[in-house]
């Protein structure tokens, strides 16, 4: 069934005459089995099932592909700045220890987490019998809670404090000395 608009008589005829030579050809039952007939499903062809494995793998090797590289690159960023962060550290270290005034630091809770080669003597003791300390364990009980308090209060107010006590920390023992922080 076909249709043309009322004054092209003209195309119609063309046309039909176009379809009586395709079905002296036999192409008109080619093309109607290829398009208007019963549907057979084919078996999936070696070239079919690699043309379509590659239409998938293909942009996911691309995605992995994509993705490994960006992977690779955040690592190497990662290990240069995480260089220079160490030779900053190292650096920063270096001038701390060069400092005369001994000079320590602590996290949050209180833990000393380093100091200078000025407090380790002040203290008495090395650095690595401070750090992972808290003044309690340096000090005795009636100055190490003034020492934290103040400690605390300079967390908050970022400034600069000066301990007085009757003295200083000597492997645990206070003899009379004023210490900074």
């Amino acid at each position: 069934c076909y249709a043309v608009l009322n004054n092209r008589k003209a195309l119609l005829a063309q046309f039909s005459e176009g379809l009586k030579i395709l079905e002296q050809t036999g192409e008109y039952r080619r093309i109607y089995e290829k398009w208007l007939g019963v549907y057979k499903e084919q078996p999936p062809s070696l070239v079919g099932a690699l043309r379509y494995s590659a239409m998938v793998l293909v942009p996911l090797l691309m995605v992995i592909l994509a993705f490994s590289l960006w992977s690779w690159s955040l690592r190497r960023q990662v290990a240069s700045r995480t260089r220079d962060l160490n030779e900053s550290e190292r650096l920063l270290l270096a001038i701390i220890n060069a400092i005369a005034a001994p000079i320590y630091y602590k996290n949050a809770e209180g833990v000393f987490l380093g100091c200078n080669q000025a407090f380790s003597q002040f203290v008495g003791l090395p650095k690595e019998s401070i750090i992972g300390k808290t003044v309690f364990d340096l000090t005795r009980d009636e100055y190490a809670q003034q020492y934290h308090e103040a400690d605390m209060v300079l967390m908050k107010e970022v400034g600069q404090q000066r301990h007085c006590s009757p003295g200083h920390v000597s492997q645990g023992a206070v003899s009379g000395h004023r210490w900074s922080g």
